[in-house]
């Protein structure tokens, strides 16, 4: 065999690494903190231009605050009560889907809770549950015994 295409271990520790230019990085803090605001920003400005569904649970919750600030100052209706039923509703699931709230991309705010309903006579708010949920049974599977049941019926 020939030596000098196979490096010896001795060979490898002997030889020294010098090198030419020091790669040591500078840490410049006042950049690195731009592009973290940077990011969070735009991260921020992305996640307005959602659709309701699409958006997080606190871009919602800021969003019904809102909302709710907003209803409560054109009906001078009790704020306390529409936050609770706007809440318990939310907490609930109910006011996850795009058919229930009538949301304006652009303008990043709620125009309108469809199964939110005001009774001006009682000065209160309502969610109406609304009970048209079609729900498709699906085939149940045989299980083993229906099956040895049906192959004996049909070997008599």
């Amino acid at each position: 065999m020939d030596s000098t295409s196979i490096p010896d271990l001795r060979d490898v520790l002997d030889t020294s690494t010098e090198e030419t230019e020091p790669s040591i990085k500078k840490f410049d803090s006042l950049n690195s903190m731009r592009d973290l605001f940077e990011a969070v920003d735009s991260n921020c400005h992305n996640s307005q231009n959602k659709s309701w569904t699409k958006l997080n649970k606190t871009d919602r919750l800021i969003l019904l605050n809102k909302f709710i600030e907003k209803e409560s100052k054109e009906k001078q209706s009790n704020k306390t009560q529409l936050e609770k039923v706007i809440h318990s509703a939310f907490n609930r699931g109910m006011l996850n889907k795009q058919s229930v709230i009538e949301y304006d991309i652009e303008n990043n705010s709620i125009i309108s809770i469809k199964c939110l309903q005001y009774d001006e006579s009682k000065n209160n708010y309502e969610i109406k549950k609304n009970n048209n949920i079609k729900v498709q049974s699906k085939p149940k599977s045989k299980s083993n015994i229906d099956k040895i049941l049906n192959k004996s019926k049909k070997n008599r």
